[in-house]
């Protein structure tokens, strides 16, 4: 028992033990966990500790105002319900009618597109060229875009996406470009980008086999800015293409002012429209379709905030304070006026409490606590059915008489009084919070910065240097520079009363527009570079970039660039060697980064080089080996940190660059700076500002905008290039200045740049240095309507008949079927013109506002309008065959016939291609010239007539006065240099008095000398003989129109005084039997005693009936370009030119732009060399031994000259 006892006592003794050990290994498990876990743990916790905000933010919301929060403060961030989900046919998710405008590709059909700007319209039109790149190698499909740039843009996007693509044989390659100068592999590619005038050109050339099985191989047309369609310049070109082509298309735009009347003509043009592809289908059985969609888009994605830029203080800019009470009257809100939701809920507040209590009923229920009562999160489409119904509240109360005009004007004043308290309390237009990441310590050294180094050198730089001709172009000379360069002293901002107080007509026009009216500000101080570094840098403190600054003169905006760039240098050097103990701070600096790059390079030599070498070899390779493997493995030095780029001075996305370095220094260093460009141009894209216009070399110009869509550019100052169609996209838009060109469609157009979809939640447009009254048209006025010209000219009508009377085949059966199917085509230019759009949109929404008899009558009013019109065209065409019969061109049958191929082959130069048609051969030219012995004098006695004829120039009839003047004034007969002074004082140029440099072509320059009688006669009785025949057509068919109502009422005030009582008395009886009856003048234009006998063309537009529609263009007369002491009008600047074949000679003594003066003697350039193409290819069909024409060799020679001056002006 003991034995036993004895052995329990020790097992038990070793199961303890054993159990003992486990725990123990586990605590020590468990503490090398622990002190794992602790050697894991940062050191201290404090250093990732932030103990210090700027401000304390309390996100608590009044009860009863969650609605009012959301919509004040995030609006940027409502919900987006664009019904977004995967589709396998593309990459992305579209959204609801992406899918739709897909399942049209699908279907072979057409669309008209209508969606803002940046909404993906182009992303489904590459869906439709991978469709057809997917089916075969033959089928094409042609994008045409407005513009060269886009043209660039859209073939660059086109060859990344597809150039994976290979052809079993070389005739045929992915993708073309097909320009109306020049064509890169245009009619062997399946994707071809073309501008209008090209894709025109080849359709008028059909009769050429070539062109015509290109035609045939058609399957799609996409029409990037079909709005083009309406413009007064290259808008016919649009409207031929449509007609003529045989396959489905699809037509993109963000601004149609009526789309479904557009949508309606494109409707009737798609009808029976013949092809070989349509052929097909219907020969194989499978349907055709020739239905055109509608897909309409309005939800912008980002918002728009608007405001005016006004001495340094950024004023919200509130849609509504710019209409204007009889506008809102009499058409209401414009269909695309947008107001944002902290807009919205600001016109309640102020309709509430303006209102008299009777009517508060009408606006209470708009409150967003009553109207989204049962809504938890407003979302945007939520957001615009509020807008839409507070829109149509507004309206209502103005049309009811409930806002008078003087409620009216009282809410406009209230909004901008509103602005005012904004700014007053220092809150900024989008949220106070946007101003958390400012860094207050570096903008307050950098504004101390640049303000000290203005004040230093101002005065030195006003009062010493020379400003250059491109300020003296851009009107910053005798005062604009000097008021610029004494504003630098001023600071970057001021308090907001004073800003309001400063006599501007920016600021004052919305509550004091009589002040802003007299003020007539003129300053740009966008000009100066002060004021233009503090904006950009305003709208960097506020995360606003990337920034598009547009500006129509390339003059100034190079100005702005130079000054800029100037500025930034000048700023930085100032910063670090501005004074002695600034430049002792940077030279210990420097010293101190070169020691530390010394130590860096020692411990990488001292670890890499011990590894492999010996220590006698290390001695032996000395110092230079270290700088070389220095070099390899830390990199160069560091460069001085002055010469660095400091981003106080610099604009560029440094993370973009740091990513993409080499990418962007070969874009800039191998790309840009091989382009004949000044240099501040190219420091300017290293510091992130570009300069964007069609004047700078194309390398430049791809450059800055590759570098803008990479994102490294941030600021670039463009005209309108960047306006249509590229994918440009910015954050904000500023348009600094006044000018013509800035119409309200450009103006849509370029504000719809900001706003980058899914990238920026909301864009920003700012307004600087432009009058109140444009900026309330360009806010206020509605979307253009899309219409177009009479078609008929004597020009389109010999196109017509040369494209069918050319037609070639193998037998006559094949000639007349090809003549066949090209008939439908040709008839729709005259038989669905644009002109015949509606000119109201007869949409069933819009209809169902009217009642059925209304309805009915105003259906019967536009079939009246539209068969008006077809009646005077098939008039007209009769009149041109006929003037066409009568100039040799057509015969008895309707055949072209004589010199008809030159004249189509000059169709863009109408009506001048018609009369130089009719010197030529009736000889009167020869007769001319053969009187002048010297070969010279030939020449330049033709370059006048070919200058009397061809892109004519006209002066004003005060300058040219003031030009006659001067020269008798003077008595220099032989010299210009008087002329030009008084022509520029004419037109109020300050510094008019300079010194001629260049030598004039006569004595009549900068004007053109006379025509020799002969041929001024001859150019008269033209004239004659074609008004004449053009009144006979007018009144022809004015005859066959009974007087309608509205030709017979007041266009004011609509009132119809043939309905009063007649006077019985004998004042009647007299005014009745001088009354001249008419048939073709308006009768209101016959009360001065005129019949239907016309004096001028002009008073034939300005004077026949309103049934009678008649445009310059159809009348292919020769205007007069004298006044009536047979002074010439015209500019003499192609003689000039060929004196002295340079540029700024047209600049100084003929009073032209820079880019109007190039342009002018490139469009007559091309000119001249067609007319040389077509007399060379008439002359290689007369016999060898005949005598060379004498005309024919003035032209040739003429052509050589120009050519040579104009290659060597251009290099």
């Amino acid at each position: 028992k003991d034995k036993d006892k004895e052995k329990d006592a020790k097992g038990k003794k070793k199961k303890d033990e054993k159990d003992k050990g486990k725990k123990g290994k586990e605590e020590k498990g468990k503490k090398k966990d622990k002190d794992k876990d602790k050697e894991e743990e940062p050191e201290d916790l404090d250093a990732y500790y932030v103990d210090k905000t700027k401000r304390q933010i309390s996100f608590k919301v009044p009860k009863g105002f969650e609605f009012d929060y959301q919509l004040k403060h995030m609006g940027p961030d409502l919900e987006r319900t664009t019904g977004s989900r995967p589709d396998p046919r593309v990459l992305f998710k579209p959204d609801n009618w992406q899918r739709t405008l897909l399942d049209v590709v699908d279907q072979e059909e057409s669309a008209l597109i209508c969606a803002p700007t940046a909404s993906g319209k182009t992303f489904i039109c590459y869906y439709a060229m991978e469709k057809i790149l997917r089916a075969d190698n033959e089928s094409r499909v042609v994008y045409v875009a407005p513009s060269k740039a886009l043209v660039n843009q859209v073939s660059a996007e086109i060859y990344a996406r597809f150039s994976s693509k290979v052809y079993p044989t070389t005739k045929m390659v992915m993708s073309g470009t097909f320009l109306k100068e020049f064509q890169v592999d245009g009619f062997n590619s399946q994707v071809v980008v073309m501008e209008p005038a090209a894709l025109e050109l080849v359709l008028f050339s059909q009769h050429d086999e070539q062109k015509r099985a290109w035609v045939d191989s058609l399957k799609y047309v996409i029409f990037d800015e079909i709005h083009c369609i309406g413009n007064l310049e290259g808008g016919s070109r649009w409207e031929h293409c449509l007609q003529l082509i045989p396959c489905p298309f699809l037509a993109l735009s963000a601004t149609v002012g009526n789309p479904h009347a557009f949508h309606a003509w494109l409707e009737r043009v798609r009808k029976n429209q013949p092809g070989k592809l349509l052929r097909q289908q219907i020969k194989r059985g499978e349907p055709t379709s020739y239905k055109v969609h509608l897909i309409t888009h309005e939800e912008r994605y980002s918002d728009l905030y608007k405001y005016v830029y006004d001495n340094g203080q950024l004023i919200p800019l509130n849609p509504i304070s710019c209409l204007n009470f009889q506008q809102v009257c009499r058409e209401g809100l414009p269909v695309d006026l947008f107001l944002n939701p902290p807009e919205s809920i600001e016109l309640v507040s102020v309709l509430l409490d303006i209102l008299p209590s009777e009517h508060v009923a009408d606006v209470e229920w708009l409150l967003p606590a009553t109207y989204f009562k049962y809504t938890r999160c407003i979302t945007k489409r939520q957001y615009r059915y509020f807008l839409s119904a507070l829109k149509k509240t507004f309206v209502k109360l103005v049309g009811e008489g409930k806002i008078t005009e003087e409620r009216f004007e009282t809410i406009t004043r209230r909004l901008q009084e509103n602005m005012r308290a904004v700014q007053a309390k220092n809150i900024d237009f989008e949220d106070e919070f946007a101003l958390a990441n400012m860094k207050d310590v570096k903008s307050k050294t950098a504004a101390s910065t640049m303000k000290s180094h203005s004040e230093a050198g101002s005065e030195d730089e006003t009062d010493s240097e020379e400003e250059s001709e491109e300020e003296k172009e851009a009107g910053m000379a005798n005062g604009s520079s000097k008021a610029a360069a004494s504003t630098q002293s001023l600071p970057a901002t001021r308090p907001a009363a004073a800003a309001y107080d400063a006599a501007s007509t920016t600021a004052t026009a919305f509550t004091e527009p009589h002040k802003a009216a007299d003020s007539k500000r003129t300053s740009r101080t966008y000009l100066d570079p002060k004021r233009l570094y503090d904006t950009c840098k305003r709208l960097e403190d506020l995360q606003y970039l990337p920034a598009l600054i547009f500006n129509f003169s390339r003059s100034e905006i190079m100005v702005m660039l130079k000054k800029l760039v100037t500025f930034l240098e000048d700023g930085q050097r100032f910063k670090y060697l501005g004074t002695e103990e600034r430049a002792y701070q940077t030279r210990l600096r420097n010293q101190q980064r070169q020691r530390e790059y010394q130590r860096r390079v020692e411990e990488k030599l001292k670890n890499e080089k011990l590894k492999t070498l010996s220590k006698r070899e290390i001695e032996e390779q000395g110092q230079e080996v270290d700088q070389q493997l220095a070099a390899a493995v830390l990199g160069p030095p560091p460069n001085p940190i002055e010469d660095e780029y400091d981003p106080e001075f610099a604009f560029a996305n440094r993370k973009i660059y740091g990513s993409n370095k080499e990418a962007i220094d070969h874009q800039i260093d191998q790309k840009a700076g091989r382009s004949k460009i000044h240099e501040a141009f190219i420091e300017g894209l290293r510091r992130g500002v570009g300069v964007h216009h069609e004047g700078m070399p194309k390398k430049y110009r791809q450059v800055v905008e590759v570098l803008l869509r990479m994102g490294y550019l941030r600021v670039v100052i463009a005209t309108g290039s960047l306006a249509l169609g590229l994918n440009m996209p910015c954050r904000t838009v500023v348009f600094a200045g006044d000018f013509l060109e800035l119409t309200p469609l450009m103006y849509r157009q370029m504000a719809g740049r900001a706003g980058r979809r899914g990238f920026d939640p909301l864009g920003h447009v700012l307004f600087w240095d432009m009058p109140m009254a444009k900026l309330r048209r360009l806010m206020t006025s509605p979307i253009n309507v899309l219409t177009g010209d009479m078609p008929v000219s004597h020009t389109l009508v010999l196109r017509t008949l040369h494209l069918f009377y050319a037609m070639e085949g193998e037998d006559e059966e094949e000639v007349e079927a090809k003549r066949k199917a090209l008939r439908t085509q040709l008839l729709k230019l005259f038989k669905t013109p644009l002109c015949t759009v509606a000119d109201e949109d007869f949409s069933s929404a819009a209809l169902d506002l009217k009642k059925t008899e209304d309805r009915v009558a105003a259906a019967d009013q536009e079939a009246g309008r539209v068969e008006g019109l077809l009646a005077q065209i098939a008039y007209m065409c009769r009149f041109s065959v006929d003037a066409l019969f009568r100039e040799g061109l057509l015969d008895r049958d309707g055949e072209p016939c004589g010199l008809n191929s030159m004249v189509t082959f000059l169709y863009e130069d109408a009506p001048s291609n018609i009369v130089f048609h009719r010197l030529f051969l009736t000889k009167k030219i020869h007769k001319h010239l053969e009187g002048i012995e010297e070969e010279i004098d030939r020449d330049k006695a033709l370059l006048v007539l070919l200058a009397h004829i061809f892109h004519r120039k006209f002066f004003t009839r005060a300058v040219s006065e003031r030009i006659r003047l001067a020269k008798q004034k003077g008595n220099q007969p032989e010299s210009s240099s008087a002329a030009a002074a008084a022509a520029a004082d004419a037109v109020a140029a300050p510094d008019a008095a300079q010194t001629l440099s260049f030598t004039p072509f006569s004595s009549y320059s900068p004007l053109l000398p006379p025509l020799p009688s002969d041929l001024l006669s001859s150019l008269q009785s033209i004239d004659k003989h074609t008004k004449m025949n053009f009144q006979e057509c007018v009144r022809a068919f004015s005859s066959s129109r009974r007087f309608q109502a509205e030709e017979l009422t007041l266009p004011l005030s609509k009132e119809e005084p043939s309905k009063g009582k007649p006077n019985k008395g004998p004042l009647g009886e007299a005014m009745k039997a001088q009354r001249v009856p008419v048939t073709t003048r308006s009768p209101y234009a016959a009360l001065a005693g005129k019949g239907d006998l016309f004096e001028s063309a002009d008073e034939i537009f300005c004077c026949s009936r309103r049934v009678v529609r008649t445009e310059p263009e159809m009348l292919p007369c020769f205007a007069s370009n004298s006044d009536p002491r047979d002074v010439c009008l015209a500019n003499s600047y192609i003689l000039d030119f060929y004196t002295h074949g340079k540029i700024p000679g047209l600049t100084k003594d003929n009073l032209l732009a820079p880019l109007e003066a190039w342009q002018l003697v490139k469009g007559f350039s091309i000119t001249l060399g067609n007319i040389v193409r077509c007399v060379d290819k008439m002359s290689k069909k007369l016999e060898k031994d005949a005598e060379p024409d004498i005309v024919v060799s003035s032209l040739r020679r003429l052509d050589a000259e120009l050519k040579a001056k104009k290659v060597k002006e251009d290099a």
